[in-house]
């Protein structure tokens, strides 16, 4: 379990369809690193994903429920939470993409908020060998949406 945060901003192209630009950061505390056959829990290291890029959303109305998709480009940067000097690993630029589907109710004219389920996927290569580093998050969200 992690932190997200996200802000997304753009405009409706029709009353259902919207594009915008979204940036992200994902963090995980003691994540599981997989590789070759084996998985282990990397205790007092954090992995954040950060990401930015455009995005489409598409509004079932009158439910006010929607789909959304962003391409992505993403760095995976990971740090010793442990350490004082909180040593960081960055990755190369990937590319990845985030999908959600959420569910917003009126709360003005103008306002509306909603929860959201995200999954994130990515990839981005290893800067000092020749592995890539695959990154899969999913994340419970709370929107807040001006229109």
């Amino acid at each position: 379990f992690g932190a997200a945060f996200g802000a997304a901003f753009g405009g409706a192209l029709t009353q259902r369809l919207i594009l915008y630009g979204e940036f992200f950061v994902h963090t995980i505390p003691n994540p599981t690193f997989e590789g070759s056959g084996f998985s282990q829990t990397l205790d007092g290291k954090d992995v954040e994903i950060v990401g930015a890029g455009p995005g489409v959303a598409y509004y079932f109305m009158p439910l006010n429920l929607y789909l959304s998709g962003t391409l992505l480009l993403q760095q995976v940067q990971k740090s010793d939470s442990n350490s004082s000097d909180r040593a960081v690993a960055v990755t190369k630029t990937g590319v990845g993409c985030s999908l959600m589907v959420g569910k917003e109710w009126w709360m003005s004219e103008d306002w509306g908020i909603g929860v959201a389920l995200q999954l994130l996927l990515g990839t981005a290569k290893d800067p000092y060998a020749e592995a890539n580093w695959s990154s899969k998050a999913g994340a419970i969200l709370f929107s807040a949406t001006y229109n």
